[in-house]
């Protein structure tokens, strides 16, 4: 099953987790200071469910993007990726995240823990300029 990293319009995701205002806050300041982006969300490409990245889904929206970059997964059928509790009291499977992001009930910051196994995420390098462009690709 391949997976392609893409640019999403952020106001077509879903949030499954609520944010920490304080970590936006540092990733913000670190965005701005580097002056660059440098790492995708991860997205079910079905529901458009944001499985990891809430915080850079959060920044670009803050800043404006347009799109932001997004690797999108077959979320219910890739057996690769598999999602951890980061609570013990909350317990986390796909159904519950896919349904949490459904109904807006969004779990508590930091809940949720999602592996690719077998699959690098590549660091990307794009300047924040360039999100400001009508003709962007990667």
């Amino acid at each position: 099953m391949p997976m392609n990293i893409s640019l999403i319009n952020p106001l077509s995701l879903r949030q499954h987790e609520e944010i920490s205002h304080f970590k936006v806050l540092l990733l913000l300041l670190k965005i701005i200071f580097q002056r660059k982006f440098t790492k995708p969300i991860l997205i079910d490409g079905e529901t458009f469910t944001i499985l990891d990245g809430h915080h850079r889904y959060t920044v670009a929206k803050l800043l404006k993007f347009t799109f932001i970059p997004a690797l999108s997964i077959n979320y219910l059928n890739d057996s690769r990726v598999v999602v951890y509790p980061r609570r013990k009291n909350i317990p986390v499977d796909k159904c519950l995240v896919l349904s949490k992001s459904a109904l807006k009930g969004l779990f508590s910051t930091k809940s949720t823990k999602h592996v690719i196994k077998g699959i690098n995420i590549h660091r990307l390098s794009i300047p924040l300029m360039d999100f400001y462009k009508l003709n962007f690709s990667l």
